[in-house]
């Protein structure tokens, strides 16, 4: 790594990334854990929200 390589990664390590730049470290990252990352579990008042609107759907079908 010679000094332009430095100076370079210096000057872009404020830039931002875009999208897919993102979303391929984030497949790099799932391939190098072996895993995909854990939902957030939907809180029990949610979960029977959903149901009673499903339901509902079916009395009135």
């Amino acid at each position: 790594m010679g000094v332009d390589d430095i100076a370079t990664l210096l000057e872009s390590h404020g830039e931002e990334l875009p999208t897919e730049d993102l979303i391929h470290l984030e497949k790099q990252m799932i391939e190098e854990d072996g895993e995909m990352p854990t939902p957030e579990p939907m809180s029990t008042g949610v979960k029977v929200s959903i149901s009673l609107r499903r339901k509902k759907k079916e009395f009135v079908t």
